[in-house]
């Protein structure tokens, strides 16, 4: 079963889904050994924080009764897809450091991840560049099905991977 959740404050779009524990115990003994722990929600990340900031700036210059309709045309548009998935049953770890800011220490975080093959994501994207006259790309397909960073407040957010190229970046290596 999948449910939408669109932000319209922060502008972003996931699929919240059900995972099968058979999915999870596959690659369970992989994540205590590398003392990962379990999501406790799984979803699918159409619009993501980063991809939300930047539709927030591009909007922003419209009239707030503008900036309403392009977010009811985002919503109306979520609504016109099944967003089927189907698990690839192909499993990959990841990590990634997030440099020190003025606020936060550097950060390590580490994931195990499913890939996905998502139904209509590109025909949704096709129309989301076109609506917003953008040229987003499709984030990688995937589900976070572990976690763990080394800050405490953070030990169940996940590596957000922009692409397949953002992906190979990260360096992945199979589970």
């Amino acid at each position: 079963m999948i449910s939408v959740t669109f932000n319209k404050e922060k502008i972003t779009l996931l699929l919240n889904i059900e995972v099968e524990r058979s999915a999870i115990d596959k690659v369970s003994g992989e994540a205590l050994s590398r003392k990962l722990l379990p999501k406790d929600e799984f979803h699918i990340t159409l619009i993501g924080n980063s991809m939300g900031e930047i539709i927030k700036e591009n909007i922003s210059q419209l009239s707030m009764g503008d900036q309403t309709k392009i977010l009811l045309k985002i919503e109306n548009l979520v609504n016109e897809f099944s967003w089927n998935f189907m698990l690839k049953d192909e499993y990959y770890y990841v990590s990634k450091t997030y440099p020190k800011t003025a606020d936060f220490e550097e950060e390590k975080r580490e994931s195990i991840i499913e890939l996905i093959e998502l139904d209509d994501a590109n025909k949704f994207y096709v129309r989301l560049n076109e609506l917003l006259d953008t040229n987003f790309v499709l984030p990688f397909p995937h589900i976070t099905l572990f976690t763990n960073s080394s800050r405490e407040d953070r030990v169940l957010y996940g590596i957000g991977i922009a692409s397949e190229e953002d992906l190979r970046s990260l360096k992945p290596e199979r589970v």
